[in-house]
């Protein structure tokens, strides 16, 4: 080759993603696996060189080889791996975040090291190994009870995790008991990655727009179970990985409660995000929203023009007259009590709304005449 005072760099990449409205954090530990030895505090990254290079603690002033030997060390780690499975979904969220406690692997560790970041753009926590069943069902338990609705993914070999019993009310508390869980099982998890990979295909899409049941997974085995088998692990709170129609998917469409289908839970908490921003940005952008008519309709519009955008993107249930199922009402003032005038708050808005539903399951009868 000439000589030249150019020098390129290659790095090898995965596809580019796509632009979530939620991103992943991958949360871990370093007690099962000795290759992921430095504690990491909450990063958010964009690509799988990115993230070998955080785990390996690459630095400048490492030499080639030494730069090389971290990143191939950061490969091997099940933090890594994890990521690369959830990379290899169609469609995968192209940002997520991670965090890794070291050796600590107690629930107040996990806490300490989640609460400054509750209010980052971060919605699935995705466990990653090294921890114990007692320990999920305590972190299923925090998450139902934060304000800023966040999901917890974990994946388990065990198809029925330990109840954990509280220390104040001696109350006993099992994986069924809450919504805002998926909980992903198969028998050989170390070598499959099944929750990452469930990751990779649902979250990097809009919310609304898919079922959790029956999303097409790849890099995973599926796992061979009969109707009667499926069906306990689903009433246990698990879903897991089946092959139906000569794809690998997702077997249920349900969280861990078996009461509420995933995608409303994300339209739920689409709808009360958008709606918390876009009525805060109507209190920002207008010098004074005043305490009138003329103010009370600001505060509708902007409730309205949430279900407007939601109705768009499919979330919300048409009729047979293919208009869409949602009420926005905002009292006018006249109805407005002295004392809410008095202390500048607006207690009246309502927003009522039908979820758009979606087919699981399909009967077919057919007639054959000979």
């Amino acid at each position: 080759m000439a000589l030249s005072d150019v020098t390129v760099k290659v790095n090898l990449v995965t596809s580019a993603g796509i632009e979530p409205v939620w991103f992943p954090l991958f949360f871990s530990a370093s007690t099962s696996d000795p290759n992921l030895a430095n504690e990491i505090p909450y990063t958010e990254c964009t690509s799988l060189q990115q993230l070998a290079e955080l785990i390996g603690n690459v630095s400048k002033e490492d030499s080639m080889s030494q730069r090389k030997a971290k990143i191939e060390q950061g490969k091997s780690t099940s933090l890594y791996n994890n990521v690369y499975h959830m990379y290899m979904q169609n469609e995968h969220p192209n940002r997520f975040a991670v965090i890794n406690i070291g050796s600590k692997s107690s629930m107040a560790d996990v806490q300490s090291a989640l609460e400054p970041y509750l209010d980052a753009g971060w919605r699935q926590l995705v466990m990653v190994g090294g921890f114990s069943g007692s320990l999920y069902i305590s972190m299923a338990d925090y998450i139902e009870n934060l304000e800023q609705r966040k999901m917890l993914f974990f994946e388990s070999g065990n198809p029925s995790i330990n109840s954990v019993t509280d220390s104040e009310t001696s109350e006993k508390h099992s994986l069924t008991d809450y919504k805002r869980t998926v909980a992903v099982y198969h028998p050989m998890c170390s070598a499959n990655y099944p929750v990452a990979s469930v990751i990779g295909a649902v979250a990097g899409k809009t919310p609304g727009s898919i079922n959790y049941r029956n999303m097409i997974v790849k890099g995973v085995a599926p796992v061979a179970l009969t109707e009667e088998e499926l069906e306990t692990l689903h009433n246990n709170g698990f879903m897991t990985v089946v092959e139906r129609a000569g794809d690998v998917v997702t077997s249920q469409g349900k969280s861990a409660s078996g009461e509420r289908y995933i995608d409303t839970i994300d339209i739920e908490d689409h709808v009360v995000q958008q709606l918390i921003y876009n009525s805060q940005k109507a209190l920002n952008v207008n010098d004074i929203v005043p305490y009138n008519n003329d103010g009370i309709a600001i505060l509708e519009n902007a409730a309205v023009s949430v279900m407007i955008d939601c109705c768009n993107k499919g979330m919300i249930a048409k009729t047979d007259t293919n208009t869409y199922e949602y009420d926005v009402n905002y009292p006018a003032f006249s109805y407005v009590p002295e004392d809410d005038v008095a202390n500048r708050i607006y207690k009246l808005g309502t927003v009522s709304f039908t979820v758009q539903g979606a087919i699981d399951k399909e009967e077919i009868t057919v007639e054959m005449t000979l």
